[in-house]
C-alpha cells in the first residue's frame, strides 16, 4: 500500500476496506496461535502450530496472501485475505443489473476454514463485494 491517499473517495474506501481486513486476519492469526499455545499437551501433544502466509496474485487484477497453519489443537487451519478487481465479461456483464454498462467490480474476501482435533471448534467466512452502480449513485444508494 502507498504512502498517499487516494483522491477518489470511493478508492479511499477501498484502502480502507483492505487495511481492515488485513488487521482483522492478523488478530485472528494471533489468536488461533494463542489457542494452540495454551492447549493443553497431554490432550494435544507435539508443538503448537504456527501460521505460514503466501503471496498469490490474480493475473486480471488484485491478489492476496493464504495464511495456513497445521497445529496440534487445529488439525489445519486457514485464514486468508484476497482483493479482487476487474471487469465481468461482456455476456456475464448482460445478467447483472447495470453491469452493461459498467462491468466493473472489486471484491475482497475473508475465510477462515479450520480443520480441528476438536470438534468443538467453529468456522466463519466473510465476503464483501462492490460493484459500482452509477444508477444507484444518481439515485442517493
Amino acid at each position: 500500500m502507498s504512502d498517499t491517499a487516494p483522491a477518489d473517495p470511493l478508492d479511499l474506501r477501498k484502502v480502507e476496506a483492505r487495511a481492515w481486513f488485513e488487521q482483522l486476519r492478523d488478530r485472528i492469526h494471533a489468536a488461533l496461535e494463542a489457542l494452540e499455545d495454551a492447549a493443553p499437551p497431554e490432550l494435544f501433544p507435539g508443538e503448537p502450530g504456527r501460521f505460514v502466509r503466501t503471496a498469490w496474485e490474480r493475473a486480471e487484477g488484485g491478489g492476496g496472501v493464504m495464511g495456513m497453519m497445521h497445529g496440534r489443537l487445529f488439525e489445519k487451519v486457514g485464514v486468508h485475505v484476497s482483493t479482487v478487481y476487474g471487469a465481468f465479461p461482456a455476456d456475464y456483464a448482460k445478467t447483472v443489473p447495470g453491469a452493461a454498462d459498467d462491468p466493473r467490480f472489486f471484491a475482497r474476501r475473508q475465510p477462515d476454514l479450520p480443520s480441528r482435533q476438536s470438534a468443538g471448534a467453529g468456522g466463519a467466512h466473510e465476503h464483501a463485494f462492490h460493484r459500482h452502480d452509477p444508477e444507484l449513485v444518481r439515485r442517493g444508494r
